[in-house]
């Protein structure tokens, strides 16, 4: 009997310490689960309650911004007319009857002084008589207002509004949206500011939060004060003289890692924490492309990503025990049957199946990582053989399978000598520019440590290099144009000199004589040469002239009609022109000058004047890769279009079309400026030419230019 004990105490002991490691690691795994799942949840609701926060001030931006670019703003601060500031009034009356949530729309003047204020009373906006309005040149907001640039806005603090010194009861939280008014001379004339009444925003955050396993959520200004809380009696602690009424008071732990992370949970002894980093100021990034928008707190200013409150939820640690394993029925059940050797057996063969199931999956997220690159991925051994090649690389040398090509054909420009030193006692890394048809690639090449092979990595570089040559034409075009206006001021100037007193010596000159005739030809080669410092003068001041809606169809009959006598009687006019295409902002003089200009262009690029020139008008919609290459908004665009059946051009011409001076008529026949001027002024409209053009088969110049925002299709 005695043996038998001791065998099977021999045998039992080990198997229930076993199993107790078990059990243990199973109750530790459910709660790691059930944590997980608690924070997952948590942070879904968190991170709705956050969006839902910063949606809420959208209005508010947006509407502050409407109000500053207003022309009967403009105009009242430039004049003072009582009949703007009238105007601006009723729209302060008409803004807070639709929106419901400003307290106050104010302006008020450089001095601080109120010039309208209009107050949401009892559910409606009432403007408030002229001798009750205030001077509000000592507070803070409008100081510092005061100092922002054009754009900026300042945005308050979220707290409890203040009347005649105190706070107002019943509480009633508000931000001041505020930014600077200027005159049309560019002169600070005042700030418009705007009282947002937060009531809404704080019942749309409680209802976010609604469902959570929390005890509520709770919403945290950047020093940690309660601006929501479960507990009502913790809020607003910062305005109530109430210091120690904070969330880093309550749980110091938890703060010291939330109040310096965005986003995530937190587990503390004292339960679960989720959290998120609501930016009211960041709601929709592209909106505000451009815009500096900036927020002031306690004198300084802070940007719109460094203005935020803390989302918070909080699941205490007696929610999370009480949903322990060892607490619930079927953990003990499930206890006492884990004390069958069975039972641990089979927990073993899971435990090892699953990571063995991790380790497969592993290895075949690694074998795809080359499958997942945009460009060439391949293996090359010491015979410059590619071996192994990702999907990339086929489509790129259109082939079926890399494998197998030479790495020298596959990259031009790689030297034999170089590659060969890859393979060297040395780890290197070389990297090869090519052109492989008509884009270019750059490639980077990297020896194992084994070195057995090399790694060939490649990326498309065509776009950098059509940027990188539009860079490079943009700032010749610049210096070409500031350099054309000088020298033509100081010729024009003198050429002034020259015809008037060229005149004057030709008047005192009997008719027929010699002199009078040497007088004449200086007047001719005078005149021509101020109708060359014209066009230099022109070329110089492209973009400055005043434009206003202009009929491009009308313009461009109109012009079509006055330069019929000027063409080639041989030369055939084809017209394709789309009426109702709308309205183009733009000087008329001088989109018709880019009209002639063209015209006259391909009337010369046809041999003895005979050929076809066509001329069409449409509406074209210009995409965002179009409007990245050609640097112009995305949009409705009309594109007029002249195309000759003449003598057409290479790629070497078209490089230099658009420079100053360069043309490819004999001396003294062009003057090189025609195309240089269409090109500046398409620019200074907003838009751009695209060209078309072979040898032998004629010429297309495609003029864009934007449609006005107003105009109808």
């Amino acid at each position: 009997m005695l043996t038998l004990l001791r065998r099977f105490t021999l045998l039992y002991l080990p198997l229930a310490l076993g199993l107790s490691i078990v059990l243990v690691l199973l109750a530790r795994f459910d709660e790691h689960t059930r944590v997980a799942q608690l924070a997952s949840s948590e942070a879904r609701h968190v991170g709705v309650a956050r969006e839902r926060t910063e949606k809420d001030f959208e209005s508010a931006e947006g509407d502050i911004r409407i109000i500053v670019e207003m022309d009967e703003l403009r105009q009242y601060v430039d004049s003072g007319d009582a009949l703007h500031r009238q105007g601006m009034e009723e729209f302060f009356l008409l803004l807070s009857r639709g929106r419901q949530h400003y307290s106050q729309i104010r302006y008020l003047d450089a001095s601080g002084q109120e010039v309208i204020r209009v107050d949401y009373i009892d559910g409606m906006p009432v403007a408030v008589p002229h001798d009750e309005l205030q001077n509000k040149s000592q507070h803070e907001y409008f100081s510092d207002t005061m100092q922002l640039a054009r754009n900026e806005i300042y945005v308050s603090p979220l707290d409890l509004n203040i009347e005649h010194g105190l706070v107002e009861i019943p509480y009633r939280p508000v931000i001041r949206f505020a930014t600077p008014v200027f005159d049309s001379a560019g002169r600070r004339q005042g700030v418009v500011v705007l009282n947002y009444i937060a009531d809404e925003m704080l019942q749309h955050f409680r209802l976010a939060m609604q469902g959570s396993e929390s005890v509520g959520g709770m919403l945290l200004n950047r020093e940690g004060f309660w601006l929501s809380s479960p507990n009502r009696e913790d809020e607003w602690g910062f305005m109530l003289d109430r210091p120690e009424r904070t969330f880093g008071h309550a749980y110091p732990e938890a703060w010291r890692t939330i109040s310096k992370a965005d986003v995530g949970t937190l587990r503390t002894e004292q339960g679960l924490f989720a959290y998120a980093t609501a930016r009211p100021l960041l709601i929709d990034e592209h909106a505000f492309m451009g815009s500096v928008v900036q927020g002031v707190s306690d004198g300084k200013k802070q940007s719109a990503a460094g203005y935020h409150w803390k989302v918070v939820s909080f699941v205490p640690q007696s929610v999370i025990s009480s949903g322990a394993f060892y607490h619930r029925t079927s953990g003990q059940i499930l206890t006492i049957a884990a004390y069958l050797l069975l039972a641990l057996a089979v927990f073993i063969i899971v435990l090892v199946v699953s990571r063995h199931k991790k380790a497969e999956q592993a290895l075949k997220e690694m074998a795809l990582l080359p499958e997942m690159a945009p460009g060439p991925v391949m293996r090359v051994d010491r015979d410059g053989t590619v071996c192994l090649a990702n999907t990339a690389s086929n489509d790129l040398y259109g082939m079926d399978k890399v494998e197998g090509m030479s790495i020298f054909k596959a990259i031009p420009g790689l030297a034999g000598e170089e590659f060969a030193e890859m393979f060297g006692p040395d780890e290197k890394i070389m990297q090869v520019e090519t052109k492989l048809g008509a884009a270019h690639y750059f490639f980077v090449l990297r020896s194992e440590p084994l070195r057995k092979y090399v790694f060939v990595y490649g990326a498309d570089i065509s776009p950098i290099k059509l940027l990188e040559d539009q860079v490079r034409q943009a700032q010749k075009m610049e210096v070409v144009g500031q350099l054309a206006g000088g020298i033509a001021h100081d010729f024009n100037t003198l050429l002034g000199v020259i015809l008037g007193y060229s005149e004057m010596l030709r008047d005192g000159l009997p008719e027929g004589g010699v002199s009078r005739q040497n007088v004449d030809a200086i007047l001719q080669a005078g005149k021509r040469a101020k109708s060359l410092v014209k066009q230099l003068m022109d070329f110089s001041r492209l973009g400055t002239s005043k434009q206003e809606p202009v009929q491009l169809a009308l313009l461009l009959k109109e012009t079509i009609r006055l330069l019929r006598h000027s063409l080639p009687e041989k030369l055939t006019v084809q017209q394709d022109i789309q009426v109702n295409t709308g309205e183009i902002q733009a000087n008329a003089t001088q989109i018709g000058q880019v009209i002639m200009n063209l015209c006259m262009n391909a009337a010369g690029a046809m041999d003895d004047g005979e050929g076809l020139l066509q001329v069409s008008l449409k509406e074209s919609r210009v995409d965002d890769r179009m409007a990245t290459v050609q640097h112009v908004q995305p949009g409705s665009f009309l594109q007029l279009s002249i195309a000759d059946n003449g003598c057409g051009m290479d790629s070497e011409i078209m490089q230099h079309l658009f420079e100053p001076f360069f043309t490819t008529k004999g001396v003294g026949k062009r003057t090189g400026l025609g195309l240089a001027v269409v090109h500046g002024i398409v620019k200074g409209h907003g838009g751009f030419v695209f060209v078309e053009s072979e040898p032998g088969k004629g010429s297309s110049f495609h003029v864009y230019l934007p449609k006005s925002r107003g105009a109808k299709s």
